[in-house]
């Protein structure tokens, strides 16, 4: 009886572990399918570069083996306990290990539950990752494309406000129309050494003077491309029939070479009294490689791939207007058709493109990029700021990296124990940054009443000189307020000659990185003053001199009491010389009376035998 009913119960208990392992198993294909499954589209989702997705499949390729790994040694654990309580439940009681057994399927549901929750949050984070560069890339590109939009149409409003104040000028009208009508040759001089004067005032490459048919008539600046051409013929027709200044556009010329790119402003030349309407105009021709080129060359930030782009519409191309980054010799030569969806230009040349949006697609290398796109007031131009999808990205990989281990981590120590220690952690190292932060407020507060309740001046500045501190003593002594001197410099203050004195020490202070003294004067509402001022520098926590500090104590009366102590020694030294003198003087007439006496057989009047052995000892002095 007993040996089948330990029959019966080995049975069960074989079963029993059969069933352990079976579940085991189950759950460890589930997790695997699961994962496949969801973290292959996740990638594929998130990322679409060659490159971004073969290192996210290793790391994905490592996080399944760590986490099937782990998975298997804590199954195998339980396992290992799961047999001893069996072997000990059917050898004391008899009792089976099903409904033990069963009563662990909540932890299994609870691990898998938790694995596919930090799952989740680590595809938010990667997500949000993305999104937030985007979003960051997206604002750069946008403030980059205003600034340089307002830029250009800035220096293109400048530009049309020479053209309207030339066409306007009496002088160049008056001397035009006489050597027009009269053909002097030295008004034709006077007329061009005008017109030279202007370019080289304003800078522009070259001044022109046309006729109503658009020939040259004057010129001044060098000698090349001074061809008539059509784009300008257009222009001096559509200026002279509006009476207002236009443009050409951006146009090219080669010959003569070397081919170079211009863009003309041109202005209707007020008529003469004889005449009515303007029969001439000139023409600024300005240098766009040193100006509008030049403008869109630079980016504020380094970057290896961001570039901006100046483009228009021309019939069913996208014709860009300068030179490319990435391209060379592209300026007004280089056309991609306007069907290319994908090209950025062509997006932003929709109708239904809201200007100053984040685009996506390519460039004219065919490159993925993001940029932004908004069009220049007045012309037909476009400017395009856009950067490589690589670049933006690139920081990205660090933080998927940095997501996914710490979603894993995450998930591996998620106990209730481990919550409860971190926040003790946090809860003891913000009470303790409080308290730091308690101290060094109260340091804070203890230096600013003693800086403000000094009797010395105490002020503080910057490396470019800016005052950053400036107490109430010192502001007593200049006549101003605190917040009329926070942010100016010395010039603020004091007059230039002072100001430049006081700025040579500060210099010479913060380059030798030591603290030092000086004396000096300074006009004050209390008159002239002399100010003994020591000096230091200011370092942040690198150690970098960033600015300068200084404690200035006002010594006019110790200069005034030291002058006439001076005066005094010197006068009573004089007088001393005086007394002494004198003195002398009656010892020798005492000496001549004596001597006298004893050449008459008398006896000397004074006794001097104490002077003359004070003048026979060794340094004595004779009379």
């Amino acid at each position: 009886m007993q040996t089948s009913q330990k029959t019966t119960l080995s049975s069960a208990v074989a079963r029993n572990k059969l069933r352990v392992i079976v579940r085991v198993v189950l759950l460890y294909a589930v997790f695997a399918a699961l994962w496949i499954l969801f973290s292959d589209r996740v990638v594929e989702t998130l990322l679409q570069d060659s490159v971004e997705l073969a290192m996210a499949n290793t790391l994905k390729g490592l996080l399944f083996v760590s986490a099937t790994s782990l998975l298997l040694f804590y199954f195998l654990r339980r396992f290992a306990a799961l047999g001893y309580s069996d072997d000990e439940a059917s050898g004391k009681t008899g009792i089976s290990s099903v409904q033990a057994s069963g009563k662990r399927g909540p932890l299994y549901f609870s691990i898998f539950l938790l694995a596919v929750v930090f799952v989740s949050l680590g595809t938010i984070g990667i997500r949000h990752s993305r999104d937030s560069y985007r979003e960051a890339a997206g604002k750069q590109l946008q403030s980059i494309a205003e600034l340089k939009v307002r830029q250009i149409e800035d220096w293109l409003g400048e530009r049309y406000s020479d053209a309207r104040m030339t066409g306007t000028s009496p002088l160049f009208s008056r001397l035009l129309a006489e050597w027009r009508r009269d053909g002097d040759p030295d008004t034709r001089e006077h007329l061009l050494a005008r017109l030279e004067d202007y370019r080289a005032a304003y800078r522009y490459r070259d001044v022109l003077v046309c006729d109503a048919q658009g020939n040259i008539l004057l010129r001044a600046g060098p000698a090349s491309h001074h061809g008539v051409m059509n784009t300008l013929r257009e222009s001096v027709t559509r200026a002279l029939a509006s009476g207002k200044p236009s443009m050409t556009g951006l146009f090219l010329m080669q010959d003569p070479p070397p081919e170079h790119v211009h863009l003309d402003f041109v202005a209707p030349l007020a008529p003469s009294a004889e005449k009515k309407t303007a029969d001439a105009a000139i023409v600024l021709r300005t240098d766009v490689e040193s100006t509008i080129y030049s403008l869109l060359q630079t980016w504020p930030v380094p970057s290896r791939s961001a570039e901006t782009i100046l483009f228009r519409q021309e019939g069913d191309t996208v014709h860009y207007l300068n030179e490319l980054r990435h391209r060379k010799d592209t300026a007004l030569k280089l056309r991609l058709p306007l069907s290319n969806a994908k090209l950025l230009a062509s997006q932003a040349l929709a109708p239904d493109y809201p200007p100053g949006d984040l685009l996506e697609g390519v460039d004219y290398r065919g490159k993925p990029v993001i940029g932004t796109a908004k069009p220049i007031a007045g012309t037909n131009w476009w400017l395009l700021a856009k950067i490589d999808r690589d670049e933006v990205f690139s920081p990205e990989h660090r933080d998927v990296l940095w997501i996914i281990s710490v979603s894993l981590l995450a998930w591996l120590v998620s106990t209730t124990l481990a919550v409860l220690l971190l926040q003790r952690r946090e809860l003891f190292h913000s009470q303790r940054k409080q308290h730091e932060q308690a101290s060094q407020l109260d340091a804070l507060k203890l230096l600013s009443e003693i800086a403000y309740g000094s009797a010395d001046a105490i002020f503080a500045k910057d490396r470019q000189g800016r005052y950053l501190l400036y107490n109430r003593a010192a502001c007593a002594y200049v006549g101003k307020t605190e917040e009329q001197i926070i942010g100016q410099d010395d010039t603020a203050i004091y007059p230039a000659e002072q100001a430049a004195r006081v700025r040579a020490h500060d210099m010479r202070v913060m380059d030798e990185n030591r603290v030092m003294s000086m004396e000096d004067t300074f006009d004050t509402l209390a008159g002239t003053r002399t100010f003994l001022a020591v000096k230091g520098p200011l370092h942040d926590e690198a150690g970098n001199v960033i600015g300068m500090y200084g404690i200035a104590r006002d010594i006019t009366e110790r200069k005034a009491n030291e002058e006439n102590l001076r005066r005094n020694n010197e006068e009573l030294q004089r007088f001393n010389h005086a007394m002494i003198g004198r003195e002398m003087e009656m010892i020798r007439l005492k000496r001549e009376v004596n001597r006298l006496a004893a050449a008459l057989n008398q006896s000397p009047p004074y006794e001097l035998s104490a002077m003359d052995d004070a003048s026979a000892a060794p340094g004595g002095e004779q009379a």
